[in-house]
């Protein structure tokens, strides 16, 4: 009889959390076993990201919440779980849980290999001690027992790892991350932060930018003691995003501010 396999460790789920300790772990040295529930992704026939509207079959007019009603009520919130990428998220019906009463939670899933790294959109933004130590600035709620500065250096690594196109903001409630060169605006995005989002325009609170955006196809990385660059990506998300220039004990964040169209973003598809 052949004799059974031993491991060291055991990760249960391969997203974001999973696939690093995985990552980490097996680099270390130790035998390790991930335990994936889903599927393998075919990213040549599940990725519609770039797919034009009308080859959609309800051409998005048609709320999503709607179309998936009857499988997906609850993951069907999510903006992402839509005619571009809803099955990347679980059916309801078939993975159904509990909360206590007067208690609901909407608990947004994936379940195939890469978890939920499959369904987030890129945006990749470093906590900072406005959230770490929120209870500090407004009294609400606790602080957490770690600080900004304790995570800083896990930070960088995971960004030198990934890659995450940006630019530099200094702004204290957005610390900056380690960038790859950021990707170019249009000329209407230009032009409009070089006028009214300059720092010397009246009544200035924000600057336009674009959102912090991982682009693993760039990123640097080590891979057996050598420096490499990863193959280019066809799949980028680009988000034009408007970063509040306020006082830093009101705490504000990234906003979002219009996802470009497919005609837009493939002009910046590496």
């Amino acid at each position: 009889m052949p004799q059974r396999p031993v491991y060291d460790v055991i990760v249960v789920g391969s997203g974001a959390t999973g696939g690093w300790a995985a990552k980490v772990l097996t680099e270390s040295g130790l035998r390790v076993i991930l335990l994936e529930a889903g599927r393998k992704v075919d990213p040549a026939k599940e990725f519609r990201e770039h797919t034009w509207p009308y080859e959609l079959k309800y051409r998005g007019t048609v709320s999503q919440q709607e179309l998936y009603k009857s499988r997906q009520p609850i993951q069907s919130k999510c903006y992402a779980c839509d005619e571009y990428g809803h099955q990347f998220f679980v059916d309801d019906i078939d993975n159904p849980y509990t909360t206590a009463k007067g208690k609901s939670f909407d608990w947004i899933r994936g379940r195939q290999v890469g978890g939920r790294t499959i369904m987030w959109g890129r945006q990749s933004y470093r906590l900072s001690d406005y959230e770490l130590k929120a209870a500090s600035h407004d009294g609400y709620g606790d602080d957490w027992p770690i600080a900004y500065k304790d995570l800083e250096p896990y930070y960088e690594i995971v960004e030198r790892f990934v890659g995450i196109s940006g630019t530099e903001e200094k702004l204290p409630q957005l610390p900056d991350s380690v960038f790859l060169p950021a990707m170019a605006m249009t000329c209407g995005s230009n032009s409009r932060r070089s006028t009214s989002f300059a720092p010397s325009a009246p009544g200035n609170t924000a600057r336009r930018t674009f959102g912090w955006v991982q682009l693993s196809a760039q990123g640097l990385h080590r891979s057996s003691g050598r420096s490499s660059i990863r193959p280019a990506s066809r799949k980028v998300s680009t988000v034009c995003t408007t970063l509040e220039r306020t006082n830093p004990l009101e705490r504000t964040s990234a906003i979002p501010r219009r996802r470009m169209s497919s005609r837009e973003s493939r002009s910046y598809r590496s």
